[in-house]
């Protein structure tokens, strides 16, 4: 044998003792992994006494990321931090792990956190309130039964929300008071229910040309009219200050009078001396008093 032969040869039983030394190391992947309800789950494989370790990437799959904090068969995530993206499981044991098994990308359908895009077109007399889907996983799940709700209120009125009668899209909205801040609110209903969560944006609405005019011209006749009083005030100070002191002059030296028994009671000093107390006589006539009581009750006793 040459060689050329016998390095072919070995070169092809390194090979293969390669692939017996991956085949002998090598752990069973976890199989059927899932996404459901805003938690990742996948199934024990066949060998016992392993961990695993989940990974996540965004789509085009990209640099992967671990993740911590799952439990032995299932890791939960939330939804909108971790929606469209990809995750891989894998088993270890020791030195030992097994090839990373590949789930779906996140869509709508696999979490409860799910929320309607929403997009706002404003102007001074209307607004246009867009809603779609993130995707279409929740359009093939329920078909018809998902819907959006949607609802609008004034900042400085909250308990007032308004819901539209006739639901399109866009959602055009009319009657809106210019000049104030008003919230656009659309969620999910499934089946009549709420489903995930609602998507909230509060813009102001613009003045109208003829609202912003009026207002500007308010303001200015305003102004003018302040402007116009105080001018006369300073203007009447200025010219009879002579007669407005000397009458201000002859009411601050006026005296001040108080009656004489306002003066009299501010200015005394009480004493218990002043204050009357019951005699003794009052006393010994009321101890009297109450020893005939005691004396006589015996006597109608005696006689009935």
């Amino acid at each position: 044998m040459d060689q050329q032969s016998l390095f072919v040869c070995l070169f092809f039983l390194v090979i293969r003792r390669g692939k017996v030394t991956v085949w002998l190391t090598e752990l069973a992947a976890p199989p059927h992994i899932e996404i459901r309800s805003s938690v990742l789950r996948w199934d024990s494989p066949r060998d016992t006494n392993v961990t695993f370790s989940v990974q996540y990437s965004t789509v085009p799959v990209g640099l992967w990321h671990s993740m911590t904090g799952c439990s032995l068969l299932h890791c939960d995530f939330p939804g909108e931090q971790f929606y469209g993206k990809v995750f891989r499981v894998r088993a270890e044991r020791g030195t030992l792990s097994s090839v990373w098994q590949q789930s779906e990308q996140v869509h709508c359908a696999h979490i409860d956190t799910c929320a309607p895009l929403i997009t706002l077109t404003i102007t001074t007399d209307k607004v246009g309130l867009s809603m779609k889907h993130r995707d279409s996983s929740l359009k093939k799940e329920y078909g018809g039964h998902i819907t959006f709700k949607p609802l609008y209120w004034k900042t400085t009125n909250p308990n007032d929300i308004q819901e539209p009668d006739d639901i399109t899209n866009p959602l055009i909205i009319w009657g809106l008071e210019s000049g104030k801040n008003y919230c656009f609110q659309v969620e999910y209903l499934t089946y009549n229910k709420p489903y995930g969560h609602p998507s909230l944006i509060c813009e102001e609405i613009p003045e109208k040309s003829a609202d912003r005019t009026f207002r500007i011209i308010i303001s200015g006749v305003v102004t003018v009219l302040v402007l116009a009083i105080l001018g006369c005030s300073f203007y009447f100070v200025y010219n009879y200050y002579r007669k407005i002191k000397q009458h201000l002059h002859r009411y601050l030296e006026a005296p001040l009078d108080i009656p004489d028994h306002f003066h009299k009671f501010l200015s005394s000093e009480f004493s218990e001396d002043q204050v009357d107390h019951p005699s003794s006589q009052d006393e010994e006539v009321c101890d009297f008093i109450s020893l005939e009581q005691a004396q006589l009750e015996p006597e109608v006793v005696g006689k009935g």
